[in-house]
């Protein structure tokens, strides 16, 4: 009952995104043009394809990090039981343990700083491509504006309508996201 309600609202919110998305896209057509448009839409498809490869690479790692540090957790542990202290001491493998136990930490810390490490360069690489394309969004309605086709009012509307669209077409897929989770249990 509460995941049909839930399916229920996601249907309602994702229909309100679609109503709410071909508003702001008749008001950047209708003040400034289909490029406009076209420029929005090719920003949040990246916007999100981004998002989604960051989130899959984040999730593969956790999972990673979570498998390891169980088995370090685990290792580590064993140094502390008294049974499991007396049977290390007495099979005399605690050297091999703590090289167990420190290779499972290494692993971890090798695989987060070679995700740091990747991240921040696609980051600050993808900080300046979309640097760049709301500087041409910018450059494009100035130049408008100079030739006179656009107004203040116009300019401003556009400038408020992107940031709706990308908060839009996010939601949008949001939603679709949590429509597609909530389905199987409604069988």
């Amino acid at each position: 009952n509460n995941i049909a309600y839930n399916c229920l609202n996601s249907l309602t919110t994702f229909l309100a995104g679609i109503l709410g998305l071909i508003s702001v896209s008749i008001i950047v057509v209708k003040n400034a043009g289909i490029i406009y448009l076209i420029l929005f839409l090719v920003i949040s498809i990246l916007q999100n394809i981004y998002i989604i490869k960051f989130t899959k690479e984040n999730i593969r790692l956790m999972s990673f990090i979570d498998h390891k540090s169980r088995r370090h957790t685990y290792l580590f542990q064993l140094f502390y039981n008294r049974e499991s202290a007396r049977e290390i001491r007495s099979h005399k493998i605690g050297a091999w343990l703590e090289e167990k136990r420190d290779s499972q930490y290494e692993e971890i810390s090798h695989a987060a700083l070679l995700f740091s490490r990747k991240w921040s360069v696609i980051n600050s690489i993808w900080s300046v491509l979309m640097f760049s394309c709301e500087a041409l969004i910018v450059i494009l309605l100035i130049l408008q504006s100079q030739k006179g086709t656009l107004s203040i009012d116009q300019f401003v509307v556009v400038i408020s309508s992107y940031e709706m669209f990308i908060v839009s077409i996010t939601g949008l897929i949001d939603t679709m996201s949590n429509i597609a989770e909530n389905i199987p249990y409604l069988k």
